[in-house]
């Protein structure tokens, strides 16, 4: 491989320079006494974490990642790989979510660490990486040491990438752009320089790049800069043919490119083609509604951080006083709460862009505010009309985690500053623009600083009060004095009052204290080691129910955050509290946290959903009257729960949740005709209840009735409260149109498994088969059989038997015994990639009961095995096969000639 000398290029060189040297950045010392210098501020930073001495636990840490992470890290080490996860949605797609992404490389440290250690490691690592990425980038241009330090500096320092913890896919993603540019820039210039061996060597680290940037698994990220890569090799090569470069050249050095990104994607298909699987099934399938999609916009306070460090702390302890201020939905956390570059960035990227001999200082001011104007989201009507125009953006959702192309671009910018400072070629008019910029600041600072001294209130969206004005003016005034101070170091510089050397290592030493010390002051809040380790309560209490014989089944959730808080946990706006909310979400197994107990769910959170099972859940629980208070108005409160007890017998759920009261009102207690009360505890806010004559997760049914392909036929089924007496045990309903095609036998001694009749035996609709969605009332039941009000649930058929032989989340046997012909049902989650198998034949899978798995059994004794074999999955690794081959002769190709000395001096030549 090629060390750091042998691989610098210039942004102005000519042609002579291209065909006939290289600029020198400096040596392959220079890049690793910078990494060393980083690394240890990174390794300090995230001490406590990797140590295992404090966990990470606010927002989705407890929410989404850490159940991820552990469920991903537990399958590593029992040597496979999760592609189904059966604890969430009645069983989801593992293999299609990409973040946490099971073909990530860093996630292999979940298998070996505890959650907050492996994502410290990785966060370290990552920045490390977006680091280094970008000290090779500016070293490219022949800059020098220092201005390339300074960018490295930023990019890995900023507040972008420790803020981002909570959301660390994003970061990882982000930090895999610097290293990216600067290959695809190797490729280019290797290629005009006709240097055949470093050029390949440029390739692989491309085509790698490519790959970690997309399985990341934030396509917010990687497919804007997979499009900012574009338009950064296209206008380089139209500059370089403008200095004299032979268009030849700069054609060959595209079609490497695009080579190198193709490459790096077919590595990816194992990853995209499953999430493109979800993606057409998902709640995002047809676009998000503008306003959900433009949630989190970059607003003025978040510009703001970027250069004063949160003046109001860390907005995400609860009770935080200051949230309603500045966050554009004050009952939302802040997605980002720092974007911090701090003012010595800010600074030279003055200075950068007004050096007239930089070719691409228009080009990089174009591209930041561009950048800008669409983080900004709705707060101009430009991201509006994108998201309404083309429906499809709406999938790369909350412009504010664009923020790093604009970061990238400043930090460049910083470096050419950087560059101009100590070459002394800084004008007198981007010194006096400069400092201008730290007065004015340090007057807005002194303005609020005298409105706390006076105790005024100053007028705004919500009232600012003095204390408010104090932290800003502290924060400003702060700031704008570092800012003072890097204009001193100008002044002197130009005034030959301080050498080259000194003003770099003033510079630098000023920006690392400045970003360091803003980043250690501001430290995401931790929790004791044990955090994640202690028992649940609802778990505890759904165990003990099942030991007395309650029988097992799924849980379902009817509560969410923000959750009603019991005094108890509740104190000052402070960590504390914070802490005590998460570990009680944790008690309540909100969200995803039931993967951590290993307790199956009906429900769950931003996961591979699909768009037809939540809306059906969501609605259903929005119909119950969990959240309502009692009000002598109901007149029938059996059909107020009857979908929820639909829901719940469609599911295979036994268990549900509730809260006892919501801003001081208790809420009403659910039917007792279909709920039993298993238990309440007002000081934890909390009830369970158990269905009463819950179904199985699988049972066989000599009845069913078919209906059509259509959705709101099945939903129907379960919400609508006129279906008094659908019944999925005695009567399971049946898409017809849901079963896919199976491969033809072709073993002759294969028993032969005939197909479900087109008429359903003992229809309850003589004249027609297929049920109707407005003919979905109190006649579907079995024939013969007498319903009263009372809902009771009929019990599976007499006349067979179930018996589950093997439970793996990728792979299910079950012994099914039936006198006669019917439907065996598994209420798990119907998804494309199961498939089943009937002593060893291959039969139509359907959709039965609302999303559920069902199969066509004949009478007598059967081994039915449900396999979940992923087609996009096989289909992407085939693909993945080639971009290795892909990859594997570029390395080849660059390791020749060291290939070839090697064997000549084994023959001894």
């Amino acid at each position: 491989m090629p060390t750091a000398d042998e691989l610098a290029m210039s942004d102005s060189l000519d042609t002579s320079d291209l065909v006939s040297e290289n600029v020198q950045f400096g040596s392959s010392k220079s890049a690793a006494i910078f990494a060393a210098v980083l690394a240890l501020i990174l390794g300090l930073y995230w001490l406590p974490e990797l140590s295992g001495s404090a966990s990470l636990f606010v927002s989705d840490h407890t929410y989404y990642f850490e159940p991820f992470s552990r469920y991903i890290g537990e399958a590593f080490r029992q040597g496979r790989l999760p592609l189904w996860n059966p604890y969430l949605y009645c069983g989801m797609s593992q293999l299609s979510v990409p973040s946490p992404g099971i073909f990530y490389p860093g996630n292999l440290l979940f298998a070996i660490a505890s959650y907050s250690q492996a994502l410290a490691g990785q966060m370290l690592l990552h920045q490390l990486l977006a680091g280094f990425g970008m000290f090779l980038l500016v070293s490219s241009f022949g800059w020098g040491r220092a201005p390339s330090a300074v960018a490295g500096l930023v990019i890995s320092l900023c507040g972008y990438m420790f803020a981002l913890t909570t959301n660390c896919t994003i970061a990882f993603s982000a930090s895999c752009l610097p290293i990216t540019l600067w290959s695809f820039r190797g490729i280019a210039y290797s290629t005009q320089l006709e240097e055949g061996i470093r050029r390949w060597w440029y390739m692989v680290i491309a085509s790698i790049s490519v790959f970690l940037l997309v399985a990341a698994g934030r396509p917010e990220i990687f497919a804007p800069g997979i499009g900012f890569l574009a338009a950064y090799c296209f206008i380089e090569g139209l500059l370089n043919r403008k200095k004299g470069v032979d268009t030849r050249l700069i054609l060959a050095g595209w079609q490497l490119q695009v080579l190198a990104v193709l490459s790096g994607l077919a590595l990816s298909m194992p990853i995209l083609l499953p999430v493109a699987e979800w993606a057409s099934l998902s709640p995002r399938a047809k676009g998000l509604p503008v306003s959900h999609a433009l949630m989190w916009s970059t607003n003025g306070y978040d510009l703001a951080c970027m250069l004063f460090p949160q003046p109001f702390g860390d907005l995400l302890i609860l009770g935080n006083n200051y949230l309603k201020l500045v966050a554009t939905r004050p009952t939302f956390y802040p997605y980002i709460t720092s974007l911090f570059i701090g003012p010595v960035c800010f600074s030279l990227a003055i200075w950068g862009f007004f050096d007239r001999g930089w070719l691409w200082r228009k080009w990089l001011f174009i591209g930041s505010l561009s950048f800008l104007i669409i983080c900004l989201g709705e707060f101009t009507p430009v991201a509006p009309f994108l998201v309404r125009t083309f429906p499809s953006l709406s999938v790369l959702r909350y412009p504010i985690k664009l923020m790093i192309f604009p970061i990238i671009l400043l930090s460049i910018a910083a470096a050419r500053g950087t560059k101009s400072l100590i070459a002394n070629e800084i004008s007198k008019t981007a010194r006096i623009t400069v400092l201008s910029v730290w007065i004015f600041a340090i007057v807005v600072g002194l303005a609020f600083l005298s409105l706390w001294q006076f105790h005024i209130v100053l007028p705004a969206k919500a009232s600012i009060p003095p204390m408010a004005s104090l932290a800003l003016g502290r924060s400003i005034i702060g700031s704008s004095v570092i800012g003072v101070l890097c204009w001193l170091a100008a002044h002197f510089n130009a005034k030959g009052r301080l050498s080259r050397k000194h003003c770099a290592l003033l510079i630098l030493a000023g920006l690392a204290a400045n970003l360091s010390a803003v980043a250690f002051c501001n430290k995401q809040m931790t929790a004791r080691k044990d955090f994640y380790e202690h028992k649940q309560t609802v778990d505890t209490w759904v165990t003990s129910f099942e030991k007395n014989g309650g029988g097992s089944g799924r849980f379902l959730k009817l509560y969410f955050d923000p959750l009603e808080t019991p005094s108890d946990y509740k104190i000052d706006a402070n960590a504390v509290w914070t802490v005590n909310f998460f570990s009680y979400a944790r008690d309540l197994l909100l969200c995803n946290t039931t993967l951590d107990a290993r307790r199956r769910e009906t429900f769950g959170y931003e996961a591979s959903e699909t768009g037809a099972y939540r809306e059906m859940i969501l609605s259903v629980v929005r119909k119950s009257g969990v959240d309502k208070a009692p009000s002598a108005a109901e007149s029938d409160h059996r059909l107020l729960d009857l979908p929820l007890l639909h829901l719940c017998q469609s599911t295979g759920t036994r268990y549900l949740g509730s809260q006892v009261y919501k801003r001081k009102v208790d809420i009403r207690i659910l039917n007792a005709d279909y709920f039993e009360l298993k238990r309440e505890d007002r000081k934890m806010n909390l009830r369970v209840y158990e269905v009463k004559g819950a179904t199985p997760r699988c049972y066989f049914s000599e009845n069913w009735a078919w209906i059509k392909s259509a959705p709101d036929a099945m939903k129907s089924a379960v919400q609508l409260p006129e279906a008094l007496h659908y019944a999925p045990l005695s009567m399971p309903l049946v898409e017809r149109g849901s079963a896919a095609l199976v491969p033809r036998q072709l073993n002759a001694l294969a028993p032969e498994i005939p197909k479900a009749p087109e008429k359903a035996p003992e229809s309850p609709y003589p004249d027609s088969d297929t049920i109707q969605v407005d003919r979905l009332d109190r006649s579907i039941h079995p024939v013969g059989e007498q319903r009263d009000a009372s809902l009771q649930v009929a019990s599976q058929a007499p006349n067979s038997n179930v018996t589950m032989m093997l439970d793996n989340p990728e792979h299910m046997s079950v012994s099914v015994m039936n006198k006669k012909a019917g439907f065996f049902v598994l209420c798990d989650h119907f998804y494309p990639g199961w498939c089943v198998f009937v002593d060893s034949v291959q039969v139509p899978l359907y959709k039965v009961n609302c999303e559920m798995r069902g199969v066509y059994l004949p009478a007598g004794t059967h081994l039915v095995e449900f396999d979940f074999r992923s087609e996009s999955l096989k289909n992407g690794l085939m693909i993945a096969s080639g971009g290795l081959f892909m990859v594997l002769c570029y390395f080849f190709l660059a390791s020749w000639p060291s290939i070839w000395r090697f064997v000549k001096s084994t023959a001894g030549q």
